[in-house]
């Protein structure tokens, strides 16, 4: 686009001084201002990822919260920059953003897609591929999911279950282990559950 031509052979630190304007934006209440404002994230990320590594934990729940606007364009757009997110950032990176997203986001339909879109994005064969050794996000990912899993509303439950389920699967079923060992309460018992018929089904297989 016109405005990115002009931009500086490395314009990783403009852009990076430009990440709080983009959540402004984002977040305002003019539909023209949040389109115009989302297009430009969109070629952003795909012209200089890395300049907005360490915000992403701010914009994306601003997107996450779009997916639900009124208007089509908005949802639209706010889907196409999260699927450029899941395509140039570490999954690090992105479970830092979608836990930030589930405290912010407070609807069950928003909760929802949030923990499809992080059952979609991370894996072994995903382009964000997993999480690094001991990641502190991953745990922190697994206690706010696993306390979904007693939430009152049946299809968050079962998006929790199916997010978990993949983190076990195709993430660190190693890390989800040791999570449950050491999970009390209702979610706890709820997690040792989920486990237990997982660990049936892969004997069954086996």
């Amino acid at each position: 686009p016109g405005c990115l031509q002009g931009l500086p052979m490395d314009p990783s630190r403009d852009l990076e001084r430009l990440a709080p304007k983009f959540v402004e934006c984002i977040e305002e209440s003019h539909a023209k201002v949040v389109v115009a404002a989302l297009e430009a994230l969109n070629e952003c990320i795909k012209l200089c990822a890395y300049a907005f590594d360490s915000h992403m934990e701010r914009i994306m729940p601003c997107l996450f919260m779009r997916l639900q606007d009124q208007k089509d364009a908005v949802r639209n757009l706010s889907s196409d920059v999260l699927h450029e997110v899941s395509v140039h950032y570490s999954a690090d990176i992105l479970l830092a953003g979608l836990i930030r997203a589930l405290e912010a986001n407070k609807q069950p339909k928003s909760k929802m897609s949030i923990l499809e879109y992080s059952t979609a994005s991370m894996g072994r064969s995903s382009t964000a591929g997993i999480p690094t050794a001991s990641s502190m996000h991953l745990k922190q990912w697994l206690s706010r999911v696993t306390s979904l899993l007693v939430d009152k509303n049946g299809d968050l439950r079962k998006r929790a279950s199916e997010a978990l389920e993949a983190v076990y699967c195709d993430v660190d079923a190693h890390t989800v282990v040791a999570f449950a060992h050491h999970s009390t309460g209702a979610e706890g018992m709820a997690l040792k559950r989920l486990l237990a018929s997982l660990q049936e089904q892969q004997q069954q297989q086996q």
